[in-house]
């Protein structure tokens, strides 16, 4: 009875020191959008950031941040971005990651932006993970009761 005790004390333990590891890791991630509606061809600015503490990650790891092609989906094209930019965090151990985004698309309707995430080195899943963002892209309004063609 003894060692069935002492078996279930140490799961207990060495599960309770794996979740505060993995609860050390963990931050918090958000994306905002300046906008969510455009006109074809107008920018949108996301903005990314990414706060945890990384005094407390596990040895040999380091953040891996997303890696923005040019473009988030076929639909929206990456018209520009910052390098990530790493600050203490104001009042706290903190350290925020950041980045922003310039975005544009030419395809008109209603865009999901899927969530950008944040692993750690060799780890493939999620130690967090932003806000999915929806744009909506119109079309410019156009004159069809006019039948000569004239400049812009």
């Amino acid at each position: 009875m003894k060692l069935i005790a002492k078996y279930i004390v140490s799961l207990f333990v060495v599960g309770l020191s794996f979740t505060s590891a993995l609860a050390q890791v963990n931050g918090i991630a958000i994306a905002k959008i300046d906008t969510n509606a455009i006109r074809i061809g107008e920018q949108a600015t996301i903005e990314i950031v990414f706060s945890c503490n990384t005094k407390n990650l596990p040895a040999g790891k380091k953040i891996e941040v997303p890696q923005i092609d040019d473009t988030i989906r076929k639909e929206i094209e990456v018209v520009g971005k910052t390098k990530w930019a790493t600050t203490p965090s104001k009042g706290s151990e903190n350290t925020d990651f950041i980045q922003k985004i310039t975005i544009t698309s030419f395809d008109s309707g209603f865009w999901v932006i899927p969530p950008f995430k944040f692993t750690l080195t060799g780890d493939s899943t999620p130690i967090a993970e932003t806000n999915p963002l929806i744009l909506e892209v119109r079309t410019v309004p156009t004159d069809t009761s006019e039948s000569s063609l004239r400049d812009i």
